[in-house]
C-alpha cells in the first residue's frame, strides 16, 4: 500500500506539459467563475450588488479565517513530514487550524478573555508564526508564488472540467448563504429552527454576557460546540451578534469546500487526477452539501473531519509493514485529532467514527496479514488521542452538570439539573424511532432514492468498492468497514432519517474514485455525476423540485431586501419592538427563536422544549418558570398558540393552552400580569 501511495504521490508532483488556452485551468476557472457568476445573477437580480458586496467583506474573511488557521495546523503537524497528497495536507492542516481556533476560543470564553482582540490575535499570530517557521529559501526571485500560479493555470485541465458540473450546487449555496437566517429551506431539512434556536442562538447570549457558561434554559448549551465557537468568534470579530451572523452562514460553506478538497486529496493518493475529480465532483454536487452549507449548521464540518480522519487511517493501515514507524504513528496521531475534533462537532462522530476507524485498522491488518501489533498499537493511540481532544467539553459539562456528556448518558453519568420529567422527555425525543420505515425502506427512501443524496452517489459508491481490484483493496476495506458500522448505527440507533447518514457522504465519494480503473466505468460516472448534478439542481423528476424551484421562492424573499441585510429588528411587530425599545422584557412561550429578536439577551427569556418545567399545568408557568400573576411589573409574555399545541401533541410533559386561555389560536399576542393583552397586527 505505501509503496503505491509513494508511486501516486511521485506521479502527482511531475510538471505537465502545458496546455492549449481553450484546455488549460486558466479556461476551466474561467468557465466555472462565469457559470457561477451566471447563476448567482440570476437568482440575485437587481440584488446582486447584496451579495457581491458580502462576498467581498464576510466571504473575503472567511477565506482568510482558513488560511490562517491552515498556517497553525502547518505549524502544529508539521513534524509529520506530510505524506498525504498536497490537497489532503492543506485540508488537514486547515481542518486542525480551526479545531485549535475552536479550543482555543473555549478556554478564553470560559475565564472570560474571549473578546475582539483575543479574537483578532488568534489568526494573527497564526499567520506570524507561520510565517517565522515557512522555509522562505524556497521562494526566489525567479521561483516565486505568481510564477507558479501561472505555471498551473497552464497546464492541461482534462478531467478536471467535470467540476463546472459542481457550480450550480456552489452557486445555490452562495445566494443562500446571503439570506437572513431563520428563512433559508423551512419547511425542508435542514430547518432553520435550530440555527435560530441554538446554533447562533447560544454563541449570541455568550456574546452579550462576555464569556462562555452554562445556560440553563437552553440544553443545546451543554453540547460540544467546535462549530459554533466559529461562530461566536465571527461575533466578536464583527462587534456584535447580527454582524457575524453571515460569517457563520460562509463559514459553514468554507467546511464543505475543506471536505470537498479532503476528499480529493485523499483520492488522490490512491487514484489518477480523474478519479479523485470523480470522488470530489460526486461530492460537491450533492444537493446536501449546497443546503447544510448554506445556514449555520455542524454537519459540513463534521463531513471535513470523516474524511480526514478515514483518509488518515487510509495512511495508517498502508504504513504497518513499514520499516520506519514514523509515518504509521503520525497517521494514527492525526487520525485521532481529527476523530477528537469530529466528535467536538457532534457527539454522533464517536459511534460513526471514532469506534470504526481504529476497528478499520485492526480489521485491515488481520485480513492483509500486517502486524496485528503495530494495528492494535495505532489503534488506541487514534482512540486516546481523540479523547484528550474532546476532552476540554467533557471537562467543562463534568464542572457545570457532573456528567461530562450531558444532557446524554444520564442513566450512567447523572441528570445534572434535569427534573425526571424532562429526563423522560428527552430520552423519549432521542430514542430510535423509525416511524413505520423498516431498514430496507429507510435505505432505499432516505438515501438511494432520496434527492438530496443525489441518486447518483450510492450506486457509484458501490461499484467502485466493487471495482477496487487486489491493489486497492486496503482503501476498499477501510472505507467498507467504516461505512458498515455507519449504516448500522444509523438503522439502529437513528430516527432513520436522511441527515443523520451524512457521515457517509465523503466515505462514499472516496469510494466512487474507485471506479476509474476500468475506462469505460470512468466516463459512465462522469456523466453520471454531471446527470445527477443537473438533476439535483432542477429537480426535473422530484415532486418537488430540486435547489432551484425551493430556493427560487427565498430568492424573491431575498431580493425584497433581505440579502445581507444586518437590521433583524423589521421582523418584530412595533408594538414589540417598543417595548424593547423601552428596556422591556418580554417572556417566550412556545418559541425557543429568540435570535431574530433584536433586543439584549436578558429582554428575551426563553426555554427550549427540553428545559420546559414538566411539573406544570399551564403553558406560561411551563416556559417561565411561574404563573403569569407573579411576573414583575412590566414584563410580558409573548404566546405561540401554534407552537405550543405543535410542541405538546409531539414531546412529553409539555402542558397545551387550556380553553380558558384568553387570546386568539390562530397568531402569536402577548399578556401582562394585569391580563392586558397586545395582539400584534402582523
Amino acid at each position: 500500500m505505501s509503496e503505491t501511495l509513494d508511486m501516486v504521490m511521485t506521479s502527482a508532483n511531475s510538471t505537465a506539459d502545458a496546455a492549449s488556452p481553450v484546455n488549460s485551468r486558466g479556461a476551466l476557472v474561467a468557465a466555472c467563475a462565469l457559470t457561477w457568476g451566471v447563476i448567482v445573477v440570476g437568482y440575485a437580480q437587481d440584488a446582486w450588488m447584496s451579495i457581491l458586496s458580502l462576498l467581498l467583506a464576510d466571504g473575503v474573511l472567511v477565506v482568510l479565517w482558513v488560511l490562517a488557521a491552515a498556517c497553525l495546523g502547518d505549524l502544529l503537524v508539521r513534524p509529520a513530514r506530510w505524506t498525504a497528497s498536497k490537497p489532503l495536507a492543506f485540508a488537514t492542516a486547515a481542518g486542525i487550524g480551526l479545531g485549535a481556533f475552536s479550543l482555543a476560543a473555549l478556554g478564553l470564553g470560559l475565564v472570560g478573555l474571549l473578546n475582539r482582540p483575543t479574537a483578532i490575535a488568534l489568526p494573527v499570530l497564526s499567520f506570524i508564526l507561520w510565517f517565522i517557521r515557512v522555509d522562505r529559501t524556497r521562494f526566489t526571485r525567479d521561483d516565486d508564488l505568481s510564477s507558479h500560479l501561472r505555471a498551473w493555470l497552464r497546464k492541461p485541465a482534462g478531467w478536471h472540467w467535470l467540476f463546472i458540473a459542481t457550480m450550480p450546487a456552489l452557486a445555490v449555496a452562495t445566494v443562500a448563504a446571503s439570506v437572513l437566517p431563520g428563512f433559508m429551506w423551512k419547511p425542508d431539512d435542514p430547518h432553520p429552527y435550530d440555527v435560530v434556536s441554538y446554533h447562533l442562538q447560544v454563541p449570541r447570549e455568550w456574546y452579550d454576557l462576555g464569556r462562555i457558561v452554562p445556560l440553563p434554559h437552553n440544553v443545546f448549551s451543554y453540547f460540544p460546540f467546535n462549530v459554533e465557537m466559529q461562530y461566536l468568534l465571527g461575533m466578536h470579530l464583527h462587534g456584535g451578534a447580527w454582524a457575524g451572523m453571515y460569517f457563520s452562514q460562509f463559514m459553514s460553506l468554507a467546511y464543505a469546500v475543506l471536505m470537498v478538497i479532503a476528499v480529493y486529496g485523499v483520492a488522490r493518493m490512491f487514484a489518477s487526477r480523474a478519479g479523485a475529480t470523480l470522488a470530489a465532483a460526486a461530492a460537491a454536487s450533492l444537493p446536501w452539501i449546497a443546503m447544510l452549507g448554506s445556514v449555520g449548521y455542524v454537519e459540513t464540518a463534521l463531513l471535513l473531519y470523516v474524511a480526514l480522519a478515514v483518509g488518515w487511517t487510509i495512511v495508517a493501515v498502508g504504513s504497518l509493514a513499514d520499516e520506519s514507524r514514523n509515518r504509521l504513528w503520525m497517521a494514527a496521531l492525526i487520525t485521532g485529532v481529527t476523530a477528537g475534533l469530529a466528535c467536538g462537532v457532534k457527539l454522533t462522530a464517536g459511534p460513526m467514527l471514532l469506534a470504526p476507524v481504529p476497528l478499520a485498522v485492526v480489521l485491515a491488518a488481520l485480513a492483509f496479514r500486517k502486524p496485528v501489533g503495530r494495528a492494535f498499537g495505532s489503534a488506541v493511540m487514534m482512540g486516546v488521542v481523540a479523547m484528550v481532544i474532546l476532552s476540554p467539553w467533557l471537562f467543562r459539562n463534568l464542572a457545570w452538570s457532573g456528567n461530562p456528556f450531558f444532557p446524554n448518558a444520564i442513566s450512567v453519568f447523572g441528570a445534572g439539573d434535569f427534573s425526571p420529567g424532562q429526563v423522560e422527555r428527552y430520552a423519549a425525543a432521542h430514542a430510535a424511532v423509525p416511524n413505520g420505515q423498516g431498514p430496507i425502506t429507510a435505505i432505499a427512501h432516505q438515501v438511494v432514492v432520496q434527492w438530496q443524496y443525489g441518486y447518483a452517489l450510492v450506486p457509484l459508491a458501490i461499484v467502485g468498492l466493487a471495482l477496487a481490484g487486489r491493489a486497492r483493496a486496503q482503501v476498499a476495506c477501510v472505507i467498507g468497514i467504516v461505512l458498515i458500522v455507519q449504516l448500522a448505527f444509523w438503522i439502529g440507533f437513528t430516527h432513520r432519517i436522511g441527515r443523520f447518514f451524512v457521515p457517509a457522504i465523503p466515505l462514499m465519494a472516496i469510494a466512487v474514485a474507485l471506479v476509474e480503473r476500468q475506462r469505460a466505468a470512468r466516463w459512465i460516472a462522469a456523466i453520471t455525476i454531471a446527470l445527477a448534478a443537473l438533476l439535483g439542481w432542477l429537480g426535473a423528476f422530484e415532486s418537488g423540485g430540486g435547489m432551484h424551484t425551493r430556493l427560487a421562492r427565498f430568492a424573491e424573499i431575498g431580493r425584497q431586501g433581505v440579502f445581507a441585510m444586518e437590521d433583524v429588528s423589521f421582523l418584530q411587530p412595533m408594538e414589540l419592538q417598543r417595548i424593547y425599545d423601552a428596556g422591556g422584557v418580554v417572556h417566550f412561550v412556545g418559541d425557543a427563536q429568540t435570535f431574530l429578536h433584536k433586543a439584549r439577551s436578558s429582554q428575551v427569556p426563553y426555554r427550549t422544549i427540553f428545559n420546559v418545567r414538566a411539573d406544570a399545568d399551564d403553558p406560561i408557568t411551563a416556559w417561565t418558570g411561574r404563573p403569569l400573576s407573579e411576573l414583575p411589573e412590566g414584563e410580558w409574555v409573548l404566546i405561540d398558540p401554534a407552537e405550543i399545541q405543535r410542541l405538546s401533541s409531539t414531546y412529553r410533559h409539555v402542558p397545551s393552552i387550556p380553553p380558558t386561555y384568553p387570546g386568539p389560536r390562530d397568531r402569536p399576542y402577548m399578556l401582562n400580569r394585569h391580563g392586558h393583552m397586545i395582539v400584534p397586527e402582523r
